[in-house]
């Protein structure tokens, strides 16, 4: 597993509150700001943009401070991702009226990079065939210089893979001078951002859709999209207005992420409840207190001699973050002595269902 720096440690040990402004304390990079709790979140990277003062960021997190409130009535939590200067993601999470006392990078090492309001921003990017896909959208933010990104699409250079053997795609939706677009490339094929030729969405466009239980989830993105009437979309939750039922007998919901004027949004919406957008929350959102990652399955093996590791890997989930060597001693044995393993896990992310294949030696680091 990956050390984590001592700055960071501070975080997790100490709170956020009990970081300093030494010279030793590493400076971060911002990629994205999110205040709200559960399932309900606001997109506040620019007024956390805002409130930096040359390599200083300090500020008391608050709805008038950050000057919105996703969940009125309710405890909210300020969620930053930032990288470090070898571009390694983490996420910081600052409770309401804790304080935020952190170094970030300024000029054209920090904001610069990442220019939320003009320049390009990725919203989300997903790779992967079928229901078998991963979330990059971290992943490849943190690969953008200069308000571009160029690269060869491959399994590497996406650092997963969702479905081995199989040919994929990786779709990315993303901002370029304050314009909402999409593009899709193949695997092997390589990625130019801001694209020639994207596809630019309506005012509402459901970027990804799922409806199931546990791990057992159908992708009804293409059903959202085609009843969108006059940039809005109100339906009943029901297994017929969803074409059918991917877990008998469960209690399923509908997780939905979205596009509204450019802007991102999600909701996560109970069977027999109303799906209501574009809306900071629906009728029947769920509020879930488990956090935002959540493994709903993990084998290690080959073929059928594969071993269930669901708790195993479940518990080395922190902080949001699954960060952790393939072995057969960390997975506790080998189930197939003399044969290369794969580690597979299906999990959540944001209320959406993922997967991915991790060989033998190799680094489980998800979301």
């Amino acid at each position: 597993m990956k050390r984590l720096s001592t700055a960071l440690i501070a975080v997790f040990l100490m709170g956020p509150a009990m970081l300093g402004q030494d010279e030793g304390e590493p400076r971060w990079n911002i990629v994205r700001a999110e205040f709200g709790t559960g399932n309900t979140w606001s997109d506040v990277t620019a007024q956390v943009q805002a409130l930096t003062r040359g390599e200083s960021l300090s500020f008391e997190v608050s709805r008038e401070v950050l000057r919105t409130d996703p969940a009125p009535g309710k405890k909210k939590a300020l969620r930053l991702q930032v990288q470090d200067w070898r571009g390694e993601s983490r996420t910081l999470t600052f409770r309401e009226h804790e304080s935020v006392n952190l170094r970030v990078s300024s000029g054209g090492e920090g904001w610069g990079n990442r220019s939320w309001g003009g320049g390009l921003r990725i919203l989300k990017a997903d790779y992967g065939v079928g229901n078998r896909f991963v979330d990059v959208t971290a992943h490849l933010s943190s690969q953008v210089q200069g308000d571009q990104l160029s690269l060869r699409v491959t399994n590497n250079t996406m650092g997963r893979d969702p479905a081995e053997e199989h040919a994929k795609t990786l779709t990315v939706w993303y901002s370029y001078h304050g314009r909402a677009a999409r593009t899709v490339v193949n695997e092997k094929d390589y990625l130019t951002l801001p694209a020639n030729n994207p596809y630019y969405p309506k005012r509402l466009v459901v970027m990804r859709a799922q409806y199931g239980a546990d791990y057992r989830f159908h992708d009804v993105t293409d059903l959202l999209n085609s009843r969108i009437q006059g940039d809005h979309l109100e339906l009943l939750v029901t297994n017929d207005a969803m074409d059918g039922d991917p877990a008998e007998d469960r209690p399923k919901t509908l997780s939905v992420s979205y596009l509204y004027q450019g802007q991102p949004g999600r909701v996560v919406v109970k069977e027999k409840d109303y799906l209501n957008l574009p809306t900071s929350a629906a009728s029947g959102g769920l509020e879930d207190e488990r956090g935002d990652l959540e493994v709903l399955w993990a084998g290690y093996g080959t073929g059928d001699r594969r071993r269930e590791v669901t708790d195993l890997v479940a518990s080395q989930v922190r902080g949001d973050q699954l960060d952790m060597r393939v072995s057969d001693w960390t997975m506790g044995g080998d189930p197939a002595p003399g044969l290369p393993k794969t580690l597979k896990v299906i999990y959540l992310w944001q209320g959406l269902r993922y997967e991915t294949n991790v060989p033998e030696r190799g680094t489980l680091n998800i979301p």
